[in-house]
């Protein structure tokens, strides 16, 4: 599955969790050489270490250590390894000299610990993931380092750093990258690419594209250097000294300290330049700038999502925040009570629910933040937060004291409530009257209370005008002055609270059945590859603990279920399961349709249909990433058609006596 613009994966594997008092950070001196068509990698690192005592190193066990000195001596007893304790002594600095060497396992041979996106060896490219155990680890230390890079000269490599220098000699290519700043392991990256370089204010902006790519070159760094002028004139100048987009063998799309490493497929697609480049690009200020504090919670997930995707997508107009915010609150109506849980839980994805939590909901929470404060308090605190956090790990303590020293606020009760508690409050409209001068309502929210601040939307037959009501007890009645008699009120009309929606204001999506454990896929598909096939997209969608239950007899329970299948034995399944039927806006002539509704017991069924195994085959890669959506129409393996399910009339608005609005 391609997933874009989930960044960190590297980063997390390799930083430590909080401490009290964490170790001093260690310098590598490194040289590596790698060779693509043996899948090798020789390296020669000399570690400096400011502190004594022992100290632990782990190797990956694929390397075969061939010399250890510390501080000029030979190592004779350390072991076969790949763990070795290492007696430094007293005083300090240190250093420790290593030399090893190995051959890169094959893919899908490394092991269950290894980073997210194992490393890769290849003619068409080669990725040595930090944390993978390519450099000697020495615990929960953070590193500085320089880093010298040699590969066949029809390869380009790169890493995460300030490109020092180059050249080609010999029939090699060499590069030196170094980091003055204490982070992650670096990640070294290399392929047959085609190198593009264009300075911006001081900064090395450059494309490693594979040749495919080469008319995309000149778009990427005139994007970059948008995003980087838009986000340095919003926090703070941009952290580092270069910025790179680098094409990926891989399916993958990851962010580094300074480049981001994506799938030369993916980088042809338009919401890449237009959403996901922005979000990796900010994560040089939030979580490669500023490095988080993962025992008490990942916040800068879910403030990069709102200060990219959710800022760009305010920039193309309030309609489209407003669909944003609203795709965010069903996705969290469709979270199963028992997946959801406190933002300060959140770590990093791996599952739709850590999206729908510390992406989603974090990234609300921001928003009510801003309408809170207001917008000039909110920036003010985001440059607070970013020139005392700088280079240093900072959690969501840091965050409220840079919005209250920013705001002149207390907002203890709005940071403890939004982060500390899981769930989400619902609102009523408990009743509402006019008097043609004034409305009186009176606003009503399940226990125990929120203290909220409510957009309430009153029309008259001119204009409409949102006014803020502050909900802080189980019901609160209130007065709003009208220069003409008010046609309609309605509660949060544009959906600026993170709260529980009503089921009138839902619609059926497939997270509502992928989000749910109970969940049971039913295959009904023609022959044997489209049953591999069917089964396979099923775990896809469902995870891979997926359940699988027989057609016969159908599921009569309130269990969820993904009905899969082909040709005509779908259509049977639909009729013996009993549910919705196919979309009604679309054209007929769809190789593949995907849909979610309900069945005649109330219980939510999505349905995937196609012609055959080609075709279902066909929306394996795409329909993962729909979640949010009602329905799909594919064509040829390409989405031709998607959308969400009309819902009713909001249920928290009052239309009152006399009109008909």
């Amino acid at each position: 599955m391609i997933r874009v613009a989930i960044t960190l994966l590297l980063l997390l594997s390799s930083l430590p969790a909080a401490m009290a008092e964490p170790p001093m950070p260690v310098h590598h001196h490194i040289e590596v050489q790698l060779d693509p068509g043996t899948r090798t990698l020789e390296a020669t690192v000399v570690t400096t270490v400011f502190e004594g005592g022992m100290v632990t190193v782990r190797l990956a066990p694929w390397l075969t250590l061939s010399a250890m000195r510390v501080d000029g001596k030979s190592a004779s007893d350390i072991g076969p390894g790949p763990v070795f304790e290492v007696d430094l002594g007293a005083g300090a600095p240190h250093t420790i000299l290593f030399h090893y060497s190995g051959t890169m396992p094959a893919a899908g041979t490394q092991a269950d610990d290894a980073p997210s996106a194992p490393a890769y060896f290849g003619p068409d490219g080669i990725y040595v993931p930090g944390g993978s155990g390519w450099l000697p680890n020495l615990g929960e230390r953070r590193a500085t380092y320089r880093l010298q890079m040699t590969v066949p000269d029809t390869l380009r490599a790169i890493a995460s750093g300030r490109l020092a220098s180059e050249q080609t000699e010999g029939g090699l290519y060499t590069a030196v990258v170094s980091n003055p700043h204490p982070g992650g392991e670096p990640s070294i990256f290399a392929g047959p690419y085609v190198v593009r370089e264009k300075w911006h204010r001081g900064i090395r902006l450059r494309t490693y594209f594979h040749n495919e790519l080469e008319d995309l070159e000149e778009d990427y760094l005139k994007r970059s250097a948008e995003y980087i002028d838009r986000f340095s004139d919003t926090i703070g100048d941009y952290p580092f000294a270069d910025f790179f987009v680098i094409s990926a063998p891989l399916p993958v799309g990851l962010g580094f300290p300074n480049l981001t490493y994506v799938g030369r497929r993916v980088l042809q697609m338009p919401f890449m330049q237009g959403r996901s480049l922005a979000h990796e690009i900010l994560h040089n200020w939030w979580g490669n700038g500023v490095y988080v504090d993962y025992a008490r919670g990942n916040w800068c997930e879910g403030l990069t999502t709102y200060m990219a995707d959710y800022a760009l997508a305010a920039e193309r107009g309030p309609d489209e925040a407003r669909d944003m915010r609203l795709r965010w609150l069903r996705d969290f109506a469709a979270l199963p009570p028992d997946q959801d849980y406190p933002v300060t839980a959140f770590t990093a994805k791996t599952h739709d629910a850590d999206q729908v939590i510390g992406y989603n909901k974090v990234a609300f929470i921001f928003h009510m933040l801003k309408r809170e404060i207001g917008a000039d308090a909110f920036n003010e605190g985001i440059r607070e937060f970013w020139k005392n956090q700088r280079f240093q790990r900072a959690g969501w303590a840091d965050l409220r004291v840079a919005f209250e020293t920013a705001s002149g606020r207390d907002l203890a009760t709005f940071f403890d409530q939004w982060l500390n508690r899981s769930g989400a409050p619902s609102l009523r409209l408990v009743s509402a009257e006019s008097d043609g001068e004034q409305i009186t309502m009176t606003l009503g929210q399940t226990a125990p209370p929120y203290s909220l601040k409510v957009p309430i939307a009153v029309e008259t037959d001119a204009t409409e005008t949102i006014t803020d009501l502050t909900l802080e007890n189980l019901e609160t009645t209130a007065s709003i002055a009208t220069a003409e008699r008010a046609s309609a009120v309605t509660i949060d009309p544009d959906y600026d609270l993170f709260r529980q929606l009503d089921p009138a204001e839902m619609s059926p999506i497939f997270r509502t059945v992928t989000l749910d454990p109970r969940a049971v896929a039913i295959i009904a598909a023609t022959g044997s590859d489209a049953d591999a096939i069917a089964r396979h997209l099923a775990i896809r969608l469902l995870g891979r603990h997926a359940r699988f239950a027989p057609l016969d007899p159908p599921p009569d329970t309130e269990i969820p279920v993904l009905l899969i299948g082909t040709g005509p034995q779908i259509a049977t399944a639909v009729a013996k399961i009993g549910g919705i039927t196919n979309p009604p806006t679309l054209s007929g002539t769809e190789t593949a349709l995907a849909w979610a509704g309900q069945r005649a017991n109330g219980a939510p069924l999505a349905i995937v249909a196609a012609d055959d195994g080609k075709a279902l085959a066909a929306t394996v890669r795409a329909l993962p990433h729909y979640g949010r959506m009602s329905y799909l129409a594919f064509k040829d393996g390409k989405v031709v058609d998607k959308g969400v399910w009309p819902v009713a009339p909001p249920p928290l608005r009052h239309t009152f006596s006399g009109n008909t609005n």
